[in-house]
């Protein structure tokens, strides 16, 4: 069935929904789902400078294509917006209304985009910008046929983190954070079985402990595991390193001040010495927790090879001080003297130790990491780029389509 049939809509409709776009210095962006990750703070960033965001929720999935027809029709948006393709069917019906009424659409990738585009070849269109957060996982996105996808960090909502406040610190080395022991027990339980696999999934996991860049995939996986399996493999290698990644630091700390935040299986790590509490809110509550520690804990997960994740942006935000681990991109986002750093267990150990006998260099350092966000790292850097960029990519293309 061709697609406009199942859109529901003639040629002549179509035709009409044709319109200039992206020609202003602001416009109406239509942003698909309604409480997905990052969607706050990119929609605040749009409106801040002027946008029109209309939400068009995926949910209930048989009123979604109408939904979204009628936002396109009606409300004649400049861009479409969305995150980790959320939306767009495998059948390619969103892909296919795109193309017909010339809208441009931006899918910010900040997962990795291998598992999401599972089965969705269809969802891949010249009309689709795909910034994402992982430098290496750009070659994944050209593989997979979008057009010139480019590098795209976070940032962070300096008034969602409540920038300005002042807290008193508590003397305490603080991790928010999952201890991971769910969600690797899952994907390890979705894979093949048996100690052959177990042998595999140990050696991979050294591996990409000791070598970031040592992908799962470039090990003797079994001929027979189809693309699926091969996916779950990867991911349950990454979640199982972060997850003894996150328990070995964090033990080697048992003899500090330590408290972690997190879920209940924290309770159950054996040796690990720290203050238990529970999950925190984040909008509500974790900015008051990266406020009031006096040294906040960073450890990446070994799904991101060079990229930095949220925490390295919204700790210095919320008031916060971070010791983070070393990750290539903090040399292209931050100057030196803008972070502190830690490359073992043994320096974290003693940059710990040292940050919490020396509180004034504890504020400079933050001092300065908050100045450069706001210069360069915020939600509204990020999304006034994004605009940037599709004006150059889609203005030429569109001129040409609504010209047919």
């Amino acid at each position: 069935m061709p697609p406009e049939a199942q859109l529901n809509l003639s040629a002549s409709l179509l035709a009409k929904a044709r319109i200039p776009r992206l020609t202003g210095e602001s416009g109406t962006v239509l942003m698909l789902g309604a409480q997905y990750f990052l969607q706050r703070e990119v929609s605040r960033a749009f409106r801040a400078q002027g946008w029109k965001v209309i939400t068009v929720s995926v949910k209930p999935e048989e009123a979604y294509i109408q939904k979204l027809l009628e936002a396109v029709l009606f409300e004649k948006p400049d861009l479409l917006f969305t995150v980790n393709h959320l939306g767009f069917d495998a059948g390619g019906i969103v892909t296919s209304l795109l193309e017909q009424v010339a809208l441009p659409a931006v899918s910010w990738f900040v997962d990795s985009p291998a598992y999401i585009m599972l089965n969705h070849v269809k969802a891949v269109s010249p009309w689709i910008m795909t910034p994402v957060w992982e430098r290496t996982e750009i070659e994944t996105l050209a593989g997979l046929g979008f057009q010139n996808p480019y590098w795209l960090p976070l940032a962070t909502d300096p008034e969602l983190m409540g920038i300005g406040r002042q807290t008193k610190k508590n003397g305490m080395i603080g991790f928010v954070g999952d201890s991971m022991e769910h969600s690797s027990a899952k994907w390890r339980g979705i894979i093949p079985q048996g100690s052959d696999t177990d042998d595999l999934l140990d050696d991979a996991v050294e591996s990409i402990q000791i070598d970031r860049f040592d992908h799962p995939s470039t090990k003797a996986i079994p001929a027979g595991w189809d693309t699926v399996t091969r996916l779950n493999f990867a991911s349950a290698v990454v979640l199982e390193a972060t997850r003894r990644y996150r328990h070995k630091f964090l033990k080697s700390l048992s003899s500090k001040p330590l408290k972690v935040w997190g879920d209940e299986e924290w309770r159950k790590v054996e040796h690990l010495g720290a203050i238990i509490a529970n999950r925190v809110e984040y909008y509500r509550e974790l900015p008051l927790v990266y406020g009031l520690n006096s040294v906040n804990l960073n450890f990446t997960s070994f799904q991101m090879p060079t990229a930095v994740n949220q925490r390295v942006f919204d700790a210095p935000a919320a008031g916060g001080f971070l010791l983070t681990d070393d990750q290539s991109d903090l040399y292209d986002l931050f100057q030196p003297g803008e972070t502190a750093i830690f490359s073992s267990m043994e320096e974290l150990n003693d940059k710990c130790d040292y940050y919490l006998r020396h509180p004034a260099q504890r504020e400079q350092i933050s001092r300065k990491a908050l100045r450069r966000i706001l210069q360069e790292h915020t939600y509204m850097h990020r999304i006034r780029s994004i605009i940037t960029e599709a004006k150059i990519r889609f203005a030429p293309k569109h001129q040409s389509a609504v010209a047919v």
